[in-house]
Formats: structure tokens, sequence, C-alpha cells
């Protein structure tokens, strides 16, 4: 619905009515308050979805509309107000018959829950998100309910948060042969790329960011989301130069955004991103700018602080700064929020810096301390034990260092060039005496 019907619109000095000689009708106002959103106008939408739950008539437009207004907190950064939002709203339906609309509508309030919660308490948040995909199912099963397109991307959506890809794919095609307007199309277009991109469909995710990236051209909150999937799906596929340009577009339509100040944790994820592609292109001064750049925006609770800091270890390492990295390395390791991963790579990153001083013994334990964190079926893990060896080698440990290098010899899943360094190094070393029969 255009905005147009509601005739001349005028904020008052005391944040009141927007509308003036408009409808009374909270649909109307709801409407006009996603048409406010989608142009970034986030304090107009915000006074219009108030006035909205003002003049709903029942519980389940309130919860709706109540809903709706949490998912704009929710894109502002806004976690606790997008929760109250969502628990007022669940509070609303809490008594009302089990209709597809309401189901429908809970699912959406448990799903909005999920994402507020999730980053700060995943075990609350994955409840929540398990009682979201209860409800959207059961509605979407309800026959008597035909307005199922919202149903299906609200699933998809919520699939989407907890790693269900497939799920999530499957319930973006079928949104997609509903009938939707312009915005649940990009939305949905949106949510089926990124489930696509997890799943390896590499190819396909492309195609359809590309598809949604002509839709949304006028869509000033969604541009840099999808130059952030474009830019991932370029890095997944080794076109690391496209990838930069397209994390530098990212930049630039958050610099766009009216609202960017509200959108840190977004912009610390597109510096970390190009960072991390600096690293890999060789251009380490570049990614020590973008590291300490993103680290401004994530707080020191977020999991992203510290996968930046570790970036950047390796940045300053790249660039002979090497107390710079060791002292790093040595913060992420200390971090109860850092992940099982990032330690592991921080391990190896001060076994590097070791081996590099001659200081064998601490390498060989740094390298060990890393092996604890790789699975044996992780192709990473040979580098491991390569540098693990050459310790043990420098050292003079040498079956402990033809132990290593026999693994990866016989590993099904070691990196190729790290059997190629394992093979020339076991002929290089005297051959293991022969035990007596005797």
């Amino acid at each position: 619905m255009s905005g147009e019907k509601f005739g001349k619109a005028d904020m008052e000095a005391d944040g009141g009515t927007i509308i003036s000689g408009a409808s009374q009708e909270a649909e109307d106002y709801s409407k006009l308050a996603v048409e406010r959103c989608i142009a970034g106008n986030y304090q107009e939408a915000i006074t219009l979805y108030q006035q909205a739950i003002v003049l709903s008539k029942t519980n389940v437009i309130k919860a709706r509309v109540s809903t709706e207004l949490g998912w704009l907190y929710y894109e502002m950064g806004e976690l606790g107000e997008g929760e109250a939002k969502a628990r007022n709203a669940l509070s609303l339906l809490s008594q009302e018959s089990e209709t597809g609309d309401v189901l429908a509508c809970r699912g959406e309030s448990e799903s909005l829950l999920a994402h507020c919660l999730w980053d700060a308490n995943n075990d609350a948040g994955s409840e929540a998100a398990g009682r979201a995909i209860e409800c959207l199912d059961q509605a979407i099963d309800k026959t008597e309910f035909t307005e199922k397109q919202q149903a299906y991307l609200d699933a998809a959506i919520v699939h989407y948060l907890v790693g269900h890809t497939r799920q999530a794919i499957i319930f973006c095609e079928k949104c997609l042969q509903c009938e939707l307007d312009e915005w649940q199309r990009i939305s949905c277009l949106t949510v089926q790329a990124g489930a696509l991109r997890i799943d390896g469909k590499f190819k396909e995710a492309e195609e359809v960011i590309r598809e949604t990236l002509e839709r949304a051209r006028s869509y000033k909150t969604i541009l840099p989301n999808l130059y952030i999937e474009l830019g991932l799906t370029q890095t997944a596929t080794n076109r690391l130069a496209d990838a930069q340009l397209t994390f530098q577009q990212a930049l630039a339509a958050l610099d766009g955004d009216p609202y960017k100040e509200r959108k840190g944790h977004l912009y610390g994820e597109v510096c970390k991103n190009l960072g991390a592609l600096c690293f890999e292109m060789g251009k380490y001064e570049e990614a020590v700018v973008q590291l300490k750049e993103c680290l401004r925006y994530f707080a020191q609770d977020d999991y992203n602080y510290w996968n930046a800091l570790l970036w950047l270890g390796h940045s300053y390492k790249s660039t002979e700064s090497d107390d710079k990295a060791r002292d790093l390395f040595k913060d992420l390791l200390a971090s109860p929020h850092a992940t099982g991963n990032d330690k592991g790579s921080a391990q190896k990153g001060l076994g590097e810096l070791y081996y590099k001083s001659a200081e064998y013994e601490k390498a060989a334990e740094r390298f060990e301390a890393a092996l604890l964190y790789e699975a044996e079926d992780d192709p990473n893990r040979s580098n491991t034990l390569l540098w693990l060896g050459n310790c043990y080698e420098a050292s003079s440990a040498l079956d402990k260092a033809l132990d290593c290098y026999e693994g990866i010899l016989c590993s099904a899943h070691a990196l190729e060039s790290d059997k190629v360094s394992a093979r020339e190094c076991v002929l290089r070393l005297p051959p293991r005496p022969k035990k007596s029969l005797h």
C-alpha cells in the first residue's frame, strides 16, 4: 500500500502521531511503517508502529504489530527492545485459540525472541527457535490458514538461524511460489542465497544474489547484507580480488545508510572480512588497518572480536611484528569468549613464533596444544604435524619427528603439499634402528 493514501505526513515535536487526516486502521499504519523501514527512516517507522499498536482492535493484531516493531529494533541492534516486544507479543497471544493466524504470529514472535537471544544465550535462543519452528509447522498444516507465504518466510528465517540450511531452502522455494509483495520476495531471496552459500551451492547462490541486487537497488537497508553475501560467495570460490571489491561496496552502502551508527556490528563484520581477505592476498599492512578498525565495532564478549584479533595476530606475524603478534595470541588464549578453532590457530601461531626464534621445545608444546583442537579429518592437522615434526627434528628427538612425518604419510586427510614435505623429511633422517629378534 502506498503512503500517499494518508495525505500529508507531519512529525510532531512530542513524537506523537505523524499522520494527520488519515486512516484509523492499525494495518494502514503498519504498512506505512514498513515503507519507512525500507527507506531507512527508522524513527518515523517506530512512531508509526507505536500508533498502530494503540489502534489495534484485537490482541492478535496488537501482537503482530509488536513483533514487527521488535524486528525493527533487532535490525537497529537494540536487542533488549526487540526481546521485550517479542515477549509482549507472546503474552498477548497466550490466551488465544490456536488458529492458523495465532500460531503463525506466535511462531514469528518466538523467531524474533530466538534472534535477540542467540548470541548472548545460545541455549535460550535455540529453545525459542525450536518453539518457533513447531508453531510455524502447525500453522502451515492448518487447512483453513490461507495466508501461508509469510509463515513460509518466517520458517525459512528461523531454520537459517539454527543452521538448517536444507529446510531453509525448501521453505524459501515454497514461499517464492506464492503471491508476494516486493519486500517479501527480496527478503526471501536473501535468505535463500545465504542458505545456498552455506550449503556449498555457490553458483546458485550467486545467481540468486545478483537477481536480488537488481530488485533491491532502491532498498537502502538490505544492500549491505546482499553485498556481504556476494563477497562471502566470491571468497568461497577463491575470487579474492572480486570479493575485496564487493566488501568495499558493502562499506559504501553502509556509509550511505542514515542509521549506519546503529549498524556497528555489520560494519565490523565487513571490515573483518576485508582484513581476512587482505591477509590471504598477502596484503598484510592493509589487513592490519582493516582488522584494527573492525575491533572498534565488536564487544569483547563477542566471539567475532576474538576472531578478528586472531587474524590481526597472524597479520602482525607476517609483518615481522612478532611481539605484537605474540601478545595478541596469548590474550586470545586467555579469553573465555574465543572459539576452540581460534584458540587452536593461536596456539599454532605461537608455535611458529617460537620456532622462528629457535625455541624448539616451547614451539613443540604449542603445536601439541594446537593438535588438541584439530580433528583427525581436519586437513590443517597435517600442517601442524609437519611443524611439530620439524620442532622434534631440530631438538634431536628424531623418533618423535618420524612419528609425525609418518602420521602425515598415512593420513587419508593430509594435504598433498604436506605429504610431499613429510616424505622429504623422512628421506633426510636416518632410518629407525631395526628391532632385535632376540
